[in-house]
């Protein structure tokens, strides 16, 4: 009785490999086995299978020590054993794989055709979506950018109420010129316990209220009234800088939405573009003959 059996030993190098493995065939009918491919080390075998040393060396992180280097080795030649001894048993279990074989089809014809269109696709949007085309959708659509919550600009300093540059900081965050703001993100960065500067991006408001504590009025109303706002409790000082707000119910602005609207745009460019391509393929395809529709009489 014929049987294919693996050998494999650890060589304990300086470099990369920790683990260098070598097979050893015994099989009384070698004849009848496939035979394993010349010039490539092999590392593992099953029956007429081979794992190779450059797909286990193509998984391997080499940042491994050499220790970690054997173990990977170890695991991944059992698992690759262990899979291939599962689907072999599946194999014999079920005979008949005319149903896998069709989905295996068809994903193989979805995967062919998916990487077709996304190089159509980068050839054909190479360029980005013109600010015009932003600014146009925008003003066609503004009902899709009506905002649930508050917008803001500005900053936020968390400190702790014993700290020294308090006062300091307090008469900074209410200046807006350069030299004030670069002092204030020093000193900030220094001692704050929280510095969140926010004045180039729109920001929602809740995303502050989680550093700011509870003051028994909403955070929105209090920006209403002002924008500099100062608050403590027991271990902090609160500074909140806001230079613009705009309230849930408003338009979203422009700077904020355009990023949106350029994905929306050219998501919706690419599926016009595919459409537009299969309609002119079936097109050339019928000029041409080479289409033919059979028992149309026993279509519904």
């Amino acid at each position: 009785m014929a049987r294919a059996g693996f050998f494999y030993y650890r060589h304990v190098s300086g470099a990369f490999i920790a683990a260098l493995l070598a097979l050893v065939i015994v099989s009384c009918r070698e004849s009848t086995v496939r035979q394993a491919d010349a010039g490539r080390e092999v590392v593992a075998s099953l029956d007429d299978n081979y794992l190779y040393m450059d797909e286990l060396t193509g998984v391997m992180s080499p940042d491994l020590s050499p220790a970690d280097s054997a173990a990977f080795a170890d695991k991944y030649i059992r698992n690759w054993i262990s899979e291939l001894l599962l689907y072999k048993n599946a194999e014999r279990n079920i005979p008949d794989t005319r149903e896998i074989d069709e989905l295996v089809e068809n994903y193989r014809k979805a995967l062919i055709v998916h990487s077709y269109e996304q190089k159509l696709l980068e050839q054909k949007f190479s360029s980005d979506i013109s600010e015009k085309e932003i600014q146009t959708f925008y003003d066609d659509n503004r009902n899709l950018f009506v905002l649930d919550e508050p917008l803001i600009k500005g900053m936020c300093v968390k400190l702790p109420s014993n700290a020294k540059s308090v006062s300091k900081i307090r008469s900074l965050y209410q200046k807006t010129d350069d030299a004030s703001l670069d002092e204030l993100e020093k000193l900030s960065l220094a001692n704050a316990v929280r510095y969140e500067s926010f004045y180039e991006n729109w920001i929602q408001l809740s995303q502050i209220e989680t550093v700011l504590p509870q003051t028994g009025r909403s955070w929105t109303s209090m920006l209403h009234e002002r924008r500099n706002i100062e608050v403590k409790d027991d271990e902090f000082v609160y500074f909140l800088k806001v230079t613009d707000m705009v309230d849930a119910g408003d338009v979203e602005p422009l700077e904020k939405a355009s990023p949106e609207i350029r994905r929306l745009l050219r998501n919706s460019g690419e599926v016009r573009f595919i459409e537009e391509m299969k309609d002119e393929l079936y097109e050339k395809a019928r000029l041409r003959g080479r289409i033919q529709f059979y028992n149309q009489d026993n279509v519904d």
